[in-house]
């Protein structure tokens, strides 16, 4: 089960990334704006910290992670 909080959120400054899955492996993130815009995109091993955002703009993101057999969707908010 792959499971993904994203904190601060809502943030006025950056968004960190903690990740929980059984699968051990690679990751793929990719943030999008409301309009579908691929606004930052990255990949790494599922113990590892991501920190992203400090330079998008404010409104809603919605992050996309997946490995070889689970994706998860949730959603941040920058102020």
């Amino acid at each position: 089960m792959l499971e993904a909080i994203a904190y601060p959120n809502p943030s006025q400054s950056y968004f960190m990334l903690a990740l929980r899955s059984s699968v051990r492996g690679n990751v793929e993130i990719q943030v999008f704006d409301m309009l579908g815009h691929i606004v930052y995109h990255t990949t790494g091993d599922v113990t590892d910290s991501f920190r992203f955002g400090q330079d998008f703009a404010k409104g809603m993101y919605v992050v996309k992670i997946f490995n070889k057999q689970e994706t998860k969707i949730i959603k941040i908010i920058k102020q």
